[in-house]
């Protein structure tokens, strides 16, 4: 690609529209001699943004030598490049489609190392978090971007000091893309969400799958057997990297068939207290599910353990990523790379097990603790299934992972485990459950339907709070299951009706299982508030 007396547009001004701008207008005033696949030339840069910008933000543009286009119609036919931001909804715009150029294709064209990306409904943050983290104490220099951390034009510039980046990527920076390559790549799982912006859920599920069919032969890929689940939107012949898949348990016979075709390359489950990675036929432990930190749920180190030992055996094997935890000599023997990482004294198992999980703020995030009461903040929830997973964390008995069996065909509930001898039930401390926010096109009814389910086995909701633009049709769902619920004005109220109701031993769970956008700018800001309003 040749940007050259071109009109490039920005459109957006966020944390990526930033970092675009202040990448290509570095390369404006000092056009590299030879970058990847982009040539830079004479160019012009304008931005777009609908809010009003701050006089500090019009004196950095004046900075960088980006002028402003304060009306839209004239900044889409004007322009002859136009990057827009993830945020932007294209669906109105498909007409302007050729002048459409991804972040993320600007990304690739311009980064030259490995690159790590994770994409997914739920677990994304948590899972690209904790593998960079895991990666560096493996002594490689990893930096984070996409949906979290920097923005990814940033990282262009810090490669040198870099072997490899992770990105957490959304449908939203996925769908527009059309040359970006990961070697790497996982998806976490996959549900219904964004529906307000994607037409329906094949489209969702075709931006998520677009990052495993532009990837080349040489890549790997990490799938959740759910998705065998939906044969009418995952097609295989498309994809032309490395399959292999993960789940908690061992996988159906449609999937091992797959496997005896050649289409899957490995899959990775529980089995006996220990992921397990199978293939042919046969089977190793990885790691014992006893020496995992257990603040992470079981579903979520299994994609972790298996994406881990891919990387390690087929991108460190074939050069692509620096053999700096092994003899550089036995780099290309697979076999031996296996038996020195997840032996007893190996290096990948000796991380995992000395691993401890910091937390994510707004994720579950156990932050006070007061006469009693706990109050958890996880305002990145924004789907229904976000919630319910958040329940499981807070009523899965994680502590005693040592006295849980799993096997082959283990059903793991939140509820019950097997231990040794008997199934046991455990019960908890009652939470407090407050919901909230916007649906996204999700109906909720259903949700509701799932947590009075899971009442009905836990008996510990002791008490749903409801504020926000959709609580009439909460309410009404939350009545007609029998559930204990009270419409909040505000959120200031629902602190205030907390008070009311909690006694000590009780828990608090901000979980509100729709987007932040009918009352805050974010979730971010959304679950800042709801902190300062239960510390003041």
């Amino acid at each position: 690609m040749t940007l050259a007396t071109q009109k490039i547009g920005m459109w957006g001004l966020g944390i990526v529209g930033w970092s675009v701008l202040k990448y290509l207008a570095v390369q404006k005033i000092n056009p590299p001699a030879n970058l990847a696949k982009i040539k830079f030339s004479d160019f012009s840069l304008t931005v777009f943004e609908q809010r009003e910008l701050s006089p500090a933000e019009l004196a950095l543009l004046s900075d960088l030598g980006v002028s402003q286009e304060v009306n839209l119609e004239n900044f889409l036919n004007s322009m002859d490049l136009i990057i827009p931001s993830p945020g932007v909804d294209l669906r109105a715009y498909q007409v302007y489609k050729p002048k459409f150029y991804s972040e993320l294709d600007l990304f690739a064209a311009s980064f030259n190392k490995p690159i790590l990306a994770i994409t997914g409904s739920l677990g994304k943050t948590t899972i690209t978090t904790v593998l960079a983290e895991l990666l560096t104490k493996l002594n490689l220099r990893v930096d984070v971007g996409g949906n979290i951390g920097v923005g990814m034009c940033d990282l262009i510039a810090q490669q040198a000091d870099l072997d490899l980046v992770v990105l957490e990527l959304s449908s939203f920076q996925l769908e527009q893309a059309q040359s970006f390559y990961a070697q790497g790549a996982l998806w976490t799982n996959f549900c219904a969400n964004h529906l307000d912006r994607h037409d329906n859920l094949v489209d969702y599920f075709n931006a998520k799958l677009n990052l495993f069919e532009l990837q080349e032969s040489t890549g790997i890929s990490l799938l959740p057997n759910e998705l065998l689940d939906n044969p009418g939107l995952l097609n295989l012949a498309n994809l032309k990297s490395k399959l292999s898949w993960f789940g908690l348990t061992r996988p159906e016979e449609k999937l091992l068939k797959l496997i005896d075709s050649g289409k899957i390359k490995q899959i990775y489950y529980l089995r006996d207290n220990f992921i397990v990675r199978e293939q042919a036929g046969g089977f190793s432990n990885l790691i014992a599910i006893s020496e995992l930190d257990p603040s992470i749920l079981l579903i979520n180190w299994v994609a972790l353990v298996g994406f881990l030992d891919l990387v390690n055996n087929n991108l460190r094997a074939s050069e692509i990523l620096p053999g700096v935890t092994l003899d550089q000599k036995l780099a290309k023997n697979t076999n031996v790379i296996r038996d020195q990482v997840w032996g007893p004294a190996g290096n990948i198992i000796n991380i995992l097990r000395e691993y401890k999980f910091a937390g994510i703020e707004h994720r579950v995030e156990l932050f006070a603790e007061i006469n009693g009461v706990k109050f958890y903040n996880d305002s990145k929830s924004t789907v229904p299934e976000a919630t319910l997973a958040a329940l499981e964390r807070l009523t899965n008995p994680s502590a005693n992972l040592k006295n849980i069996t799993v096997t082959g065909a283990a059903h793991v509930n939140t509820n019950t485990y097997t231990s040794n001898s008997d199934s046991v039930t455990i019960s908890f401390s009652p939470i407090i459950l407050i919901l909230g926010g916007l649906g996204k096109g999700v109906q909720r009814d259903k949700f509701i339907g799932e947590l009075a389910d899971f009442h009905r086995k836990s008996k510990n909701l002791k008490q749903i709070l409801i504020f926000g633009g959709e609580s009439q049709d909460l309410k009404k769902w939350c009545d007609s299951a029998n559930l204990n619920s009270l419409i909040c004005a505000d959120l200031s109220d629902v602190v205030a009706q907390v008070w009311q109701i909690a006694k000590p031993g009780d828990r608090v769970l901000f979980s509100p299982s729709g987007s932040s956008y009918d009352l805050f700018k974010n979730y971010m800001v959304r679950g800042q508030e709801f902190k300062k309003l239960v510390l003041k």
